[in-house]
């Protein structure tokens, strides 16, 4: 805690320092909730009706541009929270997300954390709904590159974000899509887009302890890529 806030700290006074050349913004975003057990419907035993019966979450956004440079910091806050489990209460705090961002000519370069989504998401998608409790941050690389006014590409290396720590396997991801116009009253909008994700050797582990009793399906789910 005290290194995310002296963190915090440099970051606030660096920019202070500096934002007579660039621009300084940020958010915050505060909930609260005040929970009483409903004894008409006979709720079950928990944590946050017996015992806790408050909680509270935030959200502490700042960013700074300054020409082509970009960078963005978010404090995350969960103090008995229900949002993660409605049976148990959730307390932690760190940065829920940070982010550096060059522009280089037509190539964008984001380094940190990033929300990503490839067509519909079926292929790869991470993205936030924070009153929710979700949260599904890349952090990694990513280079966005727009080849025309009609066409972009898309290439990424990271892991996902779970809350304040990473899933281990790495995922890659490359993407190009465009418009194409037929005629006045015709437009087609083409993308192609390719993922993989590499296992660590502890969730291979997991995987081959849950399916042992299947030597089918081990002999199928039994790769790293």
């Amino acid at each position: 805690m005290n290194r995310i806030f002296c963190l915090l700290m440099i970051v606030l006074i660096t920019t202070s320092a500096i934002a007579q050349t660039g621009q300084l913004s940020g958010d915050l975003m505060l909930n609260a909730n005040f929970f009483q057990r409903d004894t008409a419907i006979n709720a079950a035993n928990t944590p946050l009706y017996d015992n806790f019966l408050s909680s509270a979450e935030g959200w502490l956004t700042l960013g700074y541009t300054y020409n082509d440079f970009n960078a963005l910091i978010r404090f995350d806050l969960f103090n008995n929270s229900n949002l993660i489990n409605p049976q148990k209460a959730f307390t932690g705090q760190g940065l829920g997300f940070w982010q550096l961002r060059k522009n280089i000519k037509e190539l964008t370069i984001p380094a940190g954390s990033f929300y990503e989504q490839f067509g519909s998401g079926i292929v790869y998608r991470s993205y936030e709904d924070r009153f929710l409790g979700i949260d599904y941050a890349t952090v990694g690389i990513k280079l966005d590159y727009k080849i025309s006014d009609k066409w972009k590409a898309t290439a990424f290396t990271g892991r996902q974000k779970i809350w304040f720590d990473f899933y281990k396997p790495i995922i890659k991801g490359a993407r190009l899509e465009g418009s194409v116009t037929i005629n006045d009253d015709f437009n087609i909008n083409p993308g192609f887009a390719a993922l993989n994700r590499t296992l660590d050797a502890s969730s291979m582990k997991f995987v081959v302890s849950n399916l042992n009793t299947n030597p089918d399906s081990l002999k199928l789910c039994q790769k790293y890529n």
